[in-house]
């Protein structure tokens, strides 16, 4: 049995354990690299973000480390262009309906 240990909340520890927990190839890490640069480029800019499109696999992935940052996403599109969207930022959010 294997144990994992996150020692800090950082994208690139998050994206090893995914790798290797899920074996992914490099073309499955390159997405969620993208979503680490979307997840940025939200906070940076304050507007949505469109990734590009995946499979359903990857962007449950995807849409599981968006989560992890407290932001919020959707798919949008059919298939096989079906990609994740939104990123809207809830802490902007919060604080702008207080």
């Amino acid at each position: 049995m294997r144990i994992y240990a996150l020692r800090s909340n950082t994208v690139k520890q998050m994206e090893n354990f995914l790798e290797d927990l899920f074996n992914l190839s490099d073309e499955q890490a390159a997405a969620l690299r993208e979503v680490e640069d979307a997840v940025n480029q939200a906070l940076d800019q304050a507007h949505p973000v469109e990734l590009m499109p995946q499979s359903s696999y990857i962007r449950r992935l995807q849409h599981q480390l968006v989560d992890r940052y407290g932001l919020a996403s959707t798919s949008r599109g059919e298939e096989p262009y079906r990609r994740v969207v939104g990123l809207a930022i809830l802490m902007v959010l919060a604080t702008t309906l207080r």
